[in-house]
């Protein structure tokens, strides 16, 4: 509207721009270049808010992943934990076996030692 009024006492002849029409141009031409300025941080920040977003996005697939994975390490180490187990059994099975080896062969030594002195007894002629 202003500018409309200004144009008209422009446009008349003999007619002097006036200090004050001259502030109230330079303020309008402010204003417009920081109504500019507004609409261009606005649309900086949509952008911003745009990738933020995205990239939030991103993140929240990326978690999803890491927790499947360590799911899966999980039951892996599950199964670690279990053959760990089976094989600390087998060991201790092993030991016994072994142990009892052991024992049956010293009773065989004490019998074998028994049976040659009663050999020695018997002469062979």
């Amino acid at each position: 509207m202003l500018r409309i009024l200004q144009d008209l006492f422009d446009n008349q002849p003999g007619y002097r721009t006036s200090p004050i029409s001259e502030r109230v141009k330079t303020v309008t031409d402010q204003a417009t270049t920081v109504r500019k300025a507004i609409l261009e941080s606005i649309e900086q920040l949509n952008e911003i808010t745009g990738e933020v977003k995205r990239s939030a996005h991103e993140m929240l697939g990326g978690s999803h992943e890491v927790i499947q994975e360590s799911k899966s390490l999980e039951g892996i180490t599950v199964e670690i934990g279990e053959g760990m187990q089976e094989m600390a059994s087998g060991a201790e099975q092993i030991d016994t076996a072994v142990n009892q080896v052991n024992n049956i062969s010293i009773e065989n030594q004490r019998k074998i030692e028994l049976l040659m002195h009663d050999v020695s007894r018997f002469k062979v002629e």
